[in-house]
């Protein structure tokens, strides 16, 4: 005995629930609640309010304080900087700063955001071995970037000009 065929054009092009009159098509449990744009738009501002008010949203970090260089090794703090007062070092350190640093330290490396001002007298006062292993290195729980991809020039360049700051 042969099964009756089905013919597909019975069934609906697509897995959508087709909807029965008088009822709604059932939802996934991703659809239950539908969200319209104005609640959306209710819950960027409020939230953009919220993150504006002080003591809310990250704060600037005013100076490097000087406990970031705490876990630097004694030996790299003995390394002494071969562009130590080369006004060329200092130019190219700078224009490297503009391009790596900047964007979170400011372009007059007064600090932004959460990055702090690099015009403290932790900073002057560090050994420039000790910045440019912090520099290479990194804080990635407090947020600076490792530059181990630069190479050393590079990175004492740059503390060349952190040292030239007022």
């Amino acid at each position: 005995m042969a099964i009756p065929r089905v013919q597909s054009s019975s069934f609906p092009a697509s897995d959508a629930p087709v909807p029965l009159r008088g009822r709604e098509p059932q939802r996934s449990p991703t659809q239950e609640h539908p969200v319209s744009h104005s609640t959306v738009l209710v819950m960027f501002v409020s939230t953009a309010l919220l993150l504006s008010q002080p003591g809310l949203a990250g704060r600037k970090k005013e100076k490097a304080s000087g406990a970031e260089f705490l876990r630097v090794p004694e030996s790299a703090r003995a390394l002494v900087n071969p562009f130590d007062g080369k006004p060329d070092a200092i130019r190219a350190g700078q224009k490297l700063f503009q391009r790596h640093c900047a964007s979170c330290h400011g372009k007059d490396a007064r600090g932004r955001d959460d990055a702090p001002s690099l015009r403290s007298p932790a900073i002057w006062e560090a050994a420039p071995g000790a910045l440019m292993w912090f520099m290479k290195n990194g804080d990635l729980k407090n947020g600076m970037p490792a530059w181990s991809k630069l190479p050393d020039q590079q990175l004492w360049q740059m503390v060349s000009f952190l040292k030239s700051l007022e």
